[in-house]
C-alpha cells in the first residue's frame, strides 16, 4: 500500500506538470487547466493527509518500511501548495479583480488588445461604477508617472522599456502616443495586455499604464505589480 500511494502522488504531480505545460503552450486551455489543478490538487492534498495518518500509525505500531515513502508523499502534497503561497505572496488578501491603471477617471483604451483575446476570456471594457474604488482601496500606489521629458521622448523612451522587459510590443501609435504590449508569465504561460500612453504635461509628460488578465476573476495583485515594474524599468532607463 505504501508502495502505491507514492506512486499515485507521484503521478498526480505529474498531471499538475503536464497540465501547466499544455495551458503555456497553449494545447490546453484555461478551463481544461483550472479543473485539472483542482482535480490534481485535490488529489494530492488527499493523498498527504492519508499519508499523515499512516505516519502516526506506523509510528505508534512501530511499523518498519513506511517513514520514507510516507514523508515522501507528504512533501510531494506540500510543494505545489507551497508553490502557489510563494508566486502570489499577498495575492490572496487582494480584491478580485484583474484591470489595474494608473488613471482610474480616463483609464487608457486598448485597440487591437480585444482581437488578440479569444471566445470567453475577460473583457476590456473597464468597469467605472465599481473598479476606481475597489482599485484605490488596494492600491494607493499606483499613480501616473510624470516626467521632465517631452511627451516624443517619453514615447521612444517607454518603447525602449517594453522591449527591454522583454514584452512583445503589439501596436505601436506614435500620432496618439500610445503603445500596447503583451507580457507572458513563465510558469504557467498567462497572457496578459498592457498599455502605455504617454501625454504631453506641465513641465514634461505624463506617462499612464493599464495592464489587464485574459483570464481569471482575481489577479493576485499581479497587474499592479507589472506597471510598477513597468515604471521602475521606465524611470532606470
Amino acid at each position: 500500500m505504501k508502495t502505491w500511494l507514492l506512486r499515485i502522488q507521484i503521478l498526480l504531480l505529474l498531471m499538475l506538470v503536464l497540465v501547466a505545460a499544455g495551458h503555456k503552450f497553449e494545447v490546453i486551455p484555461f478551463a481544461l487547466m483550472a479543473q485539472g489543478f483542482m482535480v490534481g490538487l485535490g488529489g494530492s492534498l488527499l493523498l498527504g493527509a492519508v499519508a499523515l495518518v499512516a505516519l502516526v500509525w506506523a509510528g505508534v505500531g512501530k511499523k518498519e518500511g513506511w517513514t520514507m515513502p510516507m514523508v515522501s508523499v507528504v512533501v510531494i502534497a506540500a510543494a505545489p501548495i507551497l508553490l502557489i503561497i510563494a508566486t502570489a505572496g499577498d495575492g490572496f488578501d487582494k480584491p478580485r479583480i484583474h484591470d489595474i491603471t494608473t488613471d482610474i477617471h480616463n483609464p487608457p483604451s486598448f485597440s487591437v488588445a480585444q482581437s488578440l483575446r479569444k471566445e470567453g476570456e475577460n473583457s476590456l471594457e473597464y468597469s467605472i461604477e465599481t473598479l476606481p474604488a475597489l482599485q484605490s482601496s488596494a492600491y494607493p500606489e499606483i499613480e501616473p508617472l510624470m516626467v521632465s521629458q517631452t511627451a516624443f521622448e517619453s514615447y521612444e523612451q517607454a518603447k525602449a522599456t517594453l522591449e527591454a522587459l522583454g514584452w512583445e510590443v503589439t501596436r505601436e501609435d506614435i500620432v496618439n502616443y500610445e503603445l500596447e504590449a503583451v507580457e507572458e508569465t513563465r510558469l504557467l504561460g498567462f497572457k496578459d495586455d498592457v498599455i502605455v500612453r504617454v501625454q504631453a504635461a506641465k513641465g514634461g509628460s505624463r506617462i499612464d499604464v493599464r495592464s489587464v488578465s485574459r483570464v481569471g476573476v482575481s489577479d493576485l495583485g499581479a497587474n499592479a505589480k507589472r506597471i510598477q515594474r513597468y515604471l521602475a524599468a521606465f524611470q532606470a532607463q
